[in-house]
């Protein structure tokens, strides 16, 4: 019986969805599903990337960062594409902060994109570090969560055959950002990546300031 199971995902929503007082009917609206299929989320023990990204996003709670936390929270049952993204994202949730650390950089991520223009929310990026520029997507490159866009140009730079980022330049601000796609790295294959990343940003950077002198 459900009583003698570990806590899951579904009742960390179902207990949050009540903390805030927030009704049923709303919350179903606020993340685009039935009333109905809401209390099958609050019965679930594991669920898609996208749907646990709006879930997050309207309740104002890192899910990911709790299943990373806790990984008990889903169940072992998951089919096998559901087990590689939870995998994927919570690995990255806790590997990353720390190696941010080690390199001295902020460590605090965020979800989606700060951006002042209205935008819709599902073509920004899932994760990022808005103090140095550089963003992650999950499951597809940037350049497909953009579609084609006159003002944005996108280019993938290769370190070596398991090191790539992804450059996104604004033509109308002048403004680069480095993406990097949200796939299970080791522990030794995110810090390659996140240096890379890094370089490149600096790189841009210099570039537009030589640009501007």
């Amino acid at each position: 019986m459900k009583s003698t199971k570990s806590k899951t995902i579904g009742d960390l929503i179902n207990e949050e969805v009540r903390r805030q007082e927030m009704p049923v009917t709303k919350f179903a609206k606020e993340i685009n599903c039935q009333r109905n299929n809401v209390y099958d989320i609050f019965n679930r023990s594991n669920m898609d990337i996208d749907l646990l990204k709006r879930v997050s996003k309207v309740l104002g709670v890192n899910f990911f960062q709790k299943i990373a936390d806790d990984l008990d929270l889903v169940c072992e049952e998951a089919d096998n594409v559901n087990q590689q993204e939870q995998k994927a994202v919570s690995q990255f949730l806790d590997v990353v902060p720390k190696l941010l650390e080690k390199m001295g950089k902020n460590a605090a991520i965020f979800m989606g994109n700060p951006c002042p223009l209205d935008i819709d929310s599902d073509c920004l990026p899932d994760f990022c570090l808005p103090d140095y520029s550089i963003s992650f997507t999950f499951g597809k490159t940037l350049e497909e969560r953009m579609g084609a866009n006159r003002f944005l140009s996108f280019e993938v730079v290769r370190k070596n055959a398991g090191c790539e980022v992804e450059t996104c330049f604004n033509k109308y601000t002048s403004l680069p950002t480095v993406n990097i796609q949200l796939t299970y790295k080791t522990e030794e294959q995110w810090a390659e990546t996140l240096e890379f990343a890094f370089e490149v940003v600096s790189k841009w950077r210099t570039k537009i300031w030589m640009q501007t002198c």
